[in-house]
């Protein structure tokens, strides 16, 4: 299975190999014809990068479908054209730019409707691969029945602490953090060292155990309390006094699970 983190830089590869296929089909082959298609989708993953940071920050604030759908006509005019200015200030950029200075020209205009629409299309996907990834973390978390929990606390794992072995209950852990090749566990008085990854802890252990970074897990209950952090993300305050940042995921994640 392709990990989800890998879709934006697939779907990068996509677009531009479309970009260039089409372009190269209406008008033959160009070393042109790849500069545009990288100017394309550079200048539309920009928008998405910055569309996506404004709904992070905005989602405090947008509980009311009145207040989400008027920042979502906002943010779609600004995203349309904001691609369409950067499009033009890439092709303003082209092979002679040195020699001749840069001077950006409007599409014609069929050019450019094509441009804008398909503009208003791409912050329609973003928004409903940012909604599927949202279902997904929900129907995730919800799927740990308290069954498979007890379960799966009933595990132990056998740990190296020196030269010797450790045998510890998953409720025991505070958090496991990604170490290069291998992985931290902490718990509130010890710390080790494992080879196994983070994924295989993410899988094996306890539902209690939350990805609040690419690099992190945490219990659940040893969480003690949280403040922002900027940018959608949070600081968690752990029972053992550590302190873990989560990404924007992992602390839309976090805030799913808060009633």
């Amino acid at each position: 299975m392709i990990d989800t983190r890998a879709f934006p830089a697939l779907s990068a590869l996509g677009i531009f190999a479309i970009y260039a296929i089409t372009m190269t089909i209406a008008a033959g082959l160009d070393a042109r014809h790849l500069y545009s298609a990288a100017v394309n989708v550079a200048a539309l993953f920009a928008c998405f990068a910055i569309a996506s940071a404004i709904l992070d920050a905005l989602a405090p604030a947008r509980r009311q479908l009145a207040v989400r759908m008027v920042a979502h006509v906002i943010l779609a005019i600004l995203f349309t054209f904001g691609w369409y200015a950067l499009v033009l200030a890439g092709f303003a950029i082209g092979g002679g730019w040195l020699r001749d200075g840069v001077a950006a020209r409007a599409f014609t205009e069929n050019t450019m409707v094509w441009q804008l629409h398909y503009g208003a299309m791409m912050y329609g996907m973003l928004i409903l691969y940012r909604a599927w990834r949202a279902e997904r973390d929900a129907r995730s978390i919800a799927s740990r029945s308290p069954d498979s929990e007890s379960d799966a606390e009933a595990e132990h794992l056998l740990l190296r602490q020196g030269n010797e072995m450790v045998r510890i209950s998953p409720d025991e852990i505070v958090r496991i953090s990604g170490a290069g090749d291998y992985a931290e566990i902490v718990t509130r008085s010890a710390r080790f060292m494992s080879t196994k990854s983070l994924d295989h802890f993410e899988e094996t252990l306890s539902p209690e155990l939350l990805r609040v970074h690419r690099s992190h897990l945490v219990r659940l209950g040893a969480i003690e309390r949280t403040e922002p952090a900027g940018n959608g993300r949070l600081q968690i305050h752990l029972a053992n006094r550590d302190t873990v940042t989560t990404s924007r995921d992992g602390g839309k994640r976090l805030r799913a699970l808060v009633r």
